[in-house]
């Protein structure tokens, strides 16, 4: 039971104050949620199956790896902004839709230390306003 207890546990948030009217301006935020620190927090991201209105259903995919944005030490409840998204804007329409698929690797205090991967998915939603924000999506 102490094992499930101090587990890590990390959560992934697209921050609030996102660009208007750019979703692909947004910043993410990773959080500590457990009980020990965690080191050398990493993160990688994926673009999926993004459609521009107007463009013939044209489908981007791309992948970023932030191996130079590493985070040393992450403290229980610490938040941090994990990376800022910086994907071109293909076309002058907004994405209809998009995925996002975020992968945070990171080390525990647990002898030995192991490295570990989560996987955290995001879609593109638009409200009836018309704004638009990524909301969590989950990945098998």
């Amino acid at each position: 039971m102490l094992h499930l207890t101090l587990s890590p546990k990390i959560s992934v948030d697209p921050d609030i104050r996102r660009v208007p009217n750019n979703p692909f301006a947004t910043s993410f935020k990773v959080r500590n949620d457990g009980y020990l620190p965690l080191k050398d927090v990493e993160f990688e991201y994926w673009l999926k199956n993004i459609y521009w209105k107007g463009s013939n259903n044209r489908i981007i995919d791309s992948s970023v790896n932030f191996g130079d944005k590493k985070i040393r030490i992450l403290k229980p409840d610490q938040t941090e902004t994990a990376f800022r998204l910086s994907t071109p804007v293909y076309s002058n329409e907004p994405a209809t839709t998009a995925d996002i698929e975020i992968i945070v690797s990171y080390k525990d205090y647990w002898p030995p230390p192991w490295q570990e991967k989560l996987k955290f998915g995001f879609t593109l939603t638009t409200a009836s306003d018309g704004s638009q924000h990524w909301q969590h999506k989950n990945i098998y």
